[in-house]
């Protein structure tokens, strides 16, 4: 049954913060990439990389910020600036990957940004909606995010 997904992971936080371990994964990846300097190998993980991140943030701002923001709209609308923010700064680096111009230390302040994105969401955001989010929500939001994490990995 569909409504089993978030459930079967040990629920939507769990499934959240596996998500942003996901991405934390390609974060360590690309860094590397960075470090490394292989600009075909950056590229792909680039690639990866954003469309994960820009896959995550649509899936919060589907699910969660609607009913977060009835209950925390100044901690919502400082969440959804935040994304709107590392969405601008994707595109950004990603300019700069394409023009072999991102520096490590820019890319690095960037990670280390969306890690405290991370720790931040799951103390105001994640613990909230386990509670607070509905099953059908839950299920649509798992099943978005698997979707994604499979097409990232390359698996199905």
């Amino acid at each position: 049954m569909a409504g089993d997904s978030a459930r079967r992971v040990g629920g939507l936080r769990t499934l959240l913060v596996r998500d942003h371990e996901r991405l934390e994964a390609l974060f360590a990846q690309l860094l590397d990439g960075f470090r490394e300097g292989d600009r075909d190998e950056l590229r792909e993980l680039w690639t990866r990389f954003d469309a994960g991140l820009l896959a995550h943030l649509a899936a919060e701002e589907r699910y969660l910020m609607p009913l977060f923001e009835r209950v925390q709209p100044g901690e919502a609308a400082a969440l959804l600036a935040e994304h709107a923010t590392f969405r601008r700064t994707l595109e950004e680096l990603g300019v700069g990957v394409d023009l072999h111009t991102v520096k490590l230390n820019v890319a690095q302040a960037f990670v280390d940004l969306l890690r405290a994105h991370a720790q931040r969401e799951d103390r105001l955001l994640y613990r909230w909606a386990e509670r607070e989010v509905g099953e059908p929500g839950q299920e649509a939001m798992a099943r978005e995010l698997t979707e994604d994490a499979d097409q990232s990995t390359g698996t199905s």
